[in-house]
């Protein structure tokens, strides 16, 4: 599933764990840990328009290590209460993610079950999941988006996603764009960054509905505005080329930092690009390589590329060859290498950089180059010619 259309960790949970507060004096067992958990709800407004469905277990362990909450503990009080609303869905997540006891889907599955049952609509989303993705229970996509609508009904913003999801995809229902588009439309008039993220990314591409840009670039703003970090990374690429808004170099590179910040692959990489060449900030060779490995390390190619034209053409080979070569190869597995790879990819074959001389592999490369149209590649070709003769 593409990580802008992942479930966003909605407000529906800050509802559910705001119960803490309002119901301290009723949750025996609950008042030597109210403050702990009290805090860590507030943590949890914080971050929560951030939060990816795939990754509300980790922003959990986070919250968790960050204020020195002991998880098991916390599992155990929750467990006592898990028949109350809505300890059973927060239950759920404990045994989903493994936090403070046994991974465990099936009794997941049970808390979640238990909490749509209680008219928890956040955790009716929960329940959906486990169907859609075979969690625990035979797959059936019918009955997932069964549990998706009545989360949509309760008017959770969850349910908006999961539905728009499903129309996009044809899980559950025959495909349609224009349907999909709606409920995200939805999610994203809620204040969803999510939501607005995909709106903006689906009003530029013409997807469900007609192409319009600058809607386009107002939603991506507004999700950018939030604190997403893939909305960031588009409106500052808008920002950087000018494309259909007032060129502003100095505050693209600022939105790539703040999504950078955040570990996106993409933005990392441009604001690796942006300090590499002076680009809306001063030239820093040493902050360029830093973005570029992290982009790298993370599987962006366009990093891992960016990693081997370091070490092979800034550096001096064969010293720092092995590297170089290393990350091209990685750079070549993705299905749209960067322009440049497979001429680079011939040289360290040809010249011996990093790998055994390999003619052969040097001829294959060139001429996957050519067809490409990559810069020098037909210079290459003539050397590779040469070495064919003198064998």
């Amino acid at each position: 599933m593409p990580r802008e259309q992942d479930f966003a960790f909605q407000k529906q949970l800050i509802t559910s764990t705001n119960y803490f507060s309002q119901n301290q004096s009723n949750c025996h067992g609950f008042d030597d840990t109210f403050q702990m958990l009290q805090d860590f709800n507030e943590e949890l407004e914080k971050s929560v328009v951030l939060i990816e469905r795939t990754d509300i277990g980790e922003k959990i362990k986070e919250i968790l290590e960050k204020r020195a909450l002991d998880p098991v503990r916390i599992f155990e009080k929750l467990n006592d209460e898990k028949y109350k609303f809505p300890f059973s869905g927060l239950l759920g997540f404990f045994h989903e993610w493994g936090i403070g006891t046994k991974f465990s889907n099936e009794l997941a599955l049970d808390c979640y079950r238990l909490a749509a049952e209680n008219g928890d609509a956040f955790h009716q989303g929960s329940l959906g999941d486990c169907y859609c993705h075979g969690k625990a229970v035979r797959k059936d996509h019918r009955t997932a988006v069964l549990c998706y609508r009545k989360s949509f009904e309760a008017s959770c913003i969850r349910g908006m996603l999961s539905m728009g999801w499903c129309y996009s995809n044809g899980i559950g229902v025959e495909k349609n764009e224009q349907i999909a588009m709606t409920f995200f439309l939805k999610a994203a008039k809620r204040g969803n960054a999510a939501a607005q993220s995909i709106v903006g990314y689906r009003k530029y591409m013409g997807i469900g509905c007609e192409k319009n840009l600058k809607e386009s670039i107002i939603w991506y703003q507004k999700a950018a505005l939030q604190g997403y970090a893939q909305a960031q990374y588009k409106f500052a690429g808008f920002l950087d080329s000018g494309h259909g808004i007032p060129q502003d170099e100095t505050a693209a590179v600022k939105y790539y930092q703040k999504a950078a910040d955040q570990k996106h692959p993409g933005a990392c990489y441009m604001l690796g690009y942006c300090y590499d060449n002076g680009i809306g900030i001063e030239n820093d060779d040493k902050m360029a390589f830093k973005w570029y490995q992290i982009a790298a390390k993370n599987g962006y190619h366009l990093g891992q590329y960016a990693m081997a034209y370091h070490y092979l053409f800034r550096k001096k080979p064969p010293k720092y060859s092995r590297q170089g070569y290393y990350w091209a190869e990685l750079a070549a597995k993705h299905q749209d290498p960067a322009k440049g790879l497979y001429y680079t990819l011939a040289v360290c074959n040809q010249k011996s950089w990093g790998v055994t001389r390999d003619t052969h592999k040097a001829l294959k490369y060139i001429r996957i180059s050519i067809k490409r149209q990559e810069d020098n590649a037909c210079t290459e070709l003539e050397n590779i010619f040469q070495l064919y003769e003198e064998l």
